[in-house]
């Protein structure tokens, strides 16, 4: 088998790797649970699966895999498919494709905890030296300093949920630039969340693997997020590039913008005199008010580009010979 032969046949796993198999279509089995006679992997009426019989090695066995999702809904199956076919993987999930995929919430936060294990692990065999703390001087300094301590302390924490938080900022710039795409049409915001929830579970992945490699490895971070985008919806390389990096600009805008007003709101931070609170506040509430006006330019864009998607494939379609 040569290469194009090779990667012919990985394009077509991509884009289907799983094949349903019935193993006992020849064999009637009553099921152990509810005792319904039937010729399939799982009982029609109660669900449960087919050749379950008696607690041995393998229950006990099968029953500690459960825990790190190592059932009929693998996760290093999933974390796999979501290393070789990103976008298309995502795009099953989003279509309705859930049975063999590992719920995407609890991966996250699996990959989480095995990223903190790594990183303690690696801190108690490669260890560093301390880097001295210098304390700020000033109340306004200070306050600064406890505020990015505090958000630096839960990050590390917790980086499922902060990597989450980060990626959370490309939901409505994404809903706006690809709703309109050839493949995933009609991209919604609960959509985005899931979407941004398997990104963050890749940026994990990646941050995991920079720990033992080259810190040039986060450099696939930004190539996998061209990659998932243009396998999930459809659109070229170019159109692609320069609707995540309107993206990216976007999320950083809202990002920073929802930062800065729980820092001055939220935390009770002091910012000077009454007035210059308020020229901050409306300084950045116009700030806002203008990237939400581009963020809404952007999806109209996308509207009009499907429209004449539709027309240029419309008017290229074969003619029917009836209609001739």
């Amino acid at each position: 088998m040569n290469l194009k032969q090779r990667w012919q046949r990985f394009r077509a796993w991509q884009l289907n790797p799983i094949e349903y198999r019935n193993r006992y279509s020849h064999t009637v089995m009553q099921c152990a649970n509810c005792g319904t006679e039937f010729s399939d992997n799982y009982c029609p009426r109660c669900g449960q699966q087919a050749g379950v019989g008696r607690v041995n090695w393998k229950t006990v066995r099968n029953g500690i895999a459960l825990i790190w999702g190592m059932d009929s809904r693998s996760l290093p199956f999933t974390l796999l498919q979501l290393i070789l076919r990103p976008g298309y993987m995502i795009n099953d999930y989003l279509s309705g494709k859930r049975q063999v995929s590992f719920p995407p919430v609890k991966m996250l936060l699996i990959v989480s905890i095995m990223y903190l294990l790594f990183e303690k692990l690696s801190d108690l065999l490669f260890p560093e030296a301390p880097i001295a703390q210098v304390s700020a001087t000033g109340s306004s300094q200070e306050n600064d300093f406890l505020i990015a301590n505090y958000w630096s302390n839960w990050f590390e924490s917790n980086p499922g949920w902060g990597f989450l938080t980060v990626t959370a900022s490309l939901i409505l710039p994404t809903w706006a630039l690809f709703r309109h795409s050839p493949r995933h049409n009609r991209h919604s915001l609960p959509e985005g969340f899931f979407l941004q929830v398997f990104m963050a579970t890749i940026i994990i992945m990646t941050t995991t693997l920079s720990i033992v490699c080259p810190s040039w490895v986060i450099l696939l971070i930004p190539i996998y997020y061209v990659i998932t985008y243009k396998q999930l919806f459809g659109y070229g390389w170019w159109a692609t590039l320069w609707r995540i990096l309107l993206c990216v600009v976007l999320g950083i805008i809202f990002f920073t913008s929802i930062m800065i007003y729980f820092e001055y709101f939220a935390t009770g931070k002091a910012i000077g005199t009454k007035h210059a609170a308020i020229e901050e506040v409306i300084g950045w509430s116009v700030f806002l008010i203008v990237v939400l006006l581009l963020t809404a330019g952007t999806y109209l864009v996308g509207r009009f580009t499907e429209k004449r998607r539709v027309r240029k494939q419309a008017t290229s379609a074969p003619v029917p010979e009836n209609e001739k």
